[in-house]
Order: structure tokens, then C-alpha cells, then sequence
């Protein structure tokens, strides 16, 4: 585990994925980091009914987690998703909706591990975009 008196919160802002494509950031960094949060938009096109959104964590082609959105995003939708440890839920109250989603505490990575976006019923009018990464990095000494 880490020691959080020696590592500092890195934010990630990895470009968007091309419309159609799922969302895949490849962890670069030296050290193990361990995920804080990961959030993102994610707006559907009129084409088909509901997507499913899911993260995995993916070593080489293997993935070996994945932690799945509460419900289903209906077509023609905006909808920001917000996975970090310990919460759950959704929020039809604003402009947009929200979801939260939780995620493994202890979801640490190494160089060379990924994190990635599984979305069930992709179509190639879908995009994700404003996407923030948020991780735990130890400190050089």
C-alpha cells in the first residue's frame, strides 16, 4: 500500500476518445499508483435504446476488474459518470444526470496497466469527453 504522507494527487486529463470509441489511458508513470476517481461525460446518440457503461482495470489484453454504472444510459442522453471508492447512485436533478459508481479502494496500478470504459450497444455517434483521471502517485525522495 501506499503511504499517503508520500504521494501527491495527480489529475489526468487524457484526450477525448474518437466518437464511437471507448475510453483507454495507459498508466505511464514509474511508480504504482493507486486510482482516486475517475469522471467523465458521456453523451449518446438517438440510435439505440441504452448503453450500459462499466470501468475495467486491463493488464496487457486482460482485464482483472471492472466495476459497472447503476443503471442504463438511454439513447439521446448527456449523463456525467463519477467512479471513486465508496459511493453509488444517480442524480436526475440537473441539466444533465449524474452517476456515481463505485469503484475498489485498492485499485492500484503499475506502468503499463490501463484503465478503460466498456460500454455495452457502443454506437459511432456516441462520445465520451471531459475526462479526469485522478490518482495517487509517490513522492520522488
Amino acid at each position: 500500500m501506499l503511504d499517503r504522507t508520500e504521494v501527491a494527487l495527480v489529475t489526468a486529463t487524457p484526450d477525448d476518445p474518437l466518437a464511437g470509441a471507448n475510453l483507454h489511458f495507459l498508466i505511464q508513470e514509474d511508480t504504482r499508483v493507486l486510482i482516486h476517481s475517475i469522471i467523465f461525460l458521456f453523451t449518446t446518440d438517438a440510435n439505440v435504446a441504452t448503453r450500459r457503461v462499466a470501468i475495467q482495470g486491463w493488464v496487457g489484453s486482460t482485464p482483472f476488474v471492472q466495476a459497472a454504472a447503476p443503471g442504463d444510459q438511454a439513447a439521446n442522453a448527456i449523463i456525467t459518470y463519477h467512479y471513486a471508492p465508496c459511493v453509488l447512485g444517480i442524480d436526475g436533478t440537473t441539466a444533465h444526470d449524474k452517476q456515481w459508481a463505485t469503484i475498489s479502494e485498492h485499485l492500484y496500478l503499475d506502468r503499463g496497466h490501463a484503465i478503460a470504459t466498456d460500454i455495452t450497444n457502443m454506437q459511432v455517434g456516441d462520445q465520451i469527453s471531459a475526462v479526469h483521471i485522478r490518482y495517487y502517485q509517490k513522492l520522488p525522495r
